[in-house]
């Protein structure tokens, strides 16, 4: 867990959206969010910058 992220059991008076395979979603800072009701496998790739100065992709 990171500064200023919190960790809780559920949402309530969220909106519920079902994802289907290959949708992309992409949830931004600050917005409170859960996985529910998955059927079958999940994958999911996160990437969250910690600094305005981090928000780039380099290679290396």
């Amino acid at each position: 867990i990171g500064p200023n992220e919190l960790r809780g059991t559920k949402i309530e008076g969220g909106q519920e959206h079902q994802i289907t395979k290959g949708e992309v979603i992409i949830i931004p800072n600050g917005v409170s969010h859960q996985f529910t009701a998955v059927n079958g496998e999940l994958h999911y790739f996160v990437c969250k910058p910690t600094a305005l100065a981090e928000t780039h992709l380099t290679t290396r």
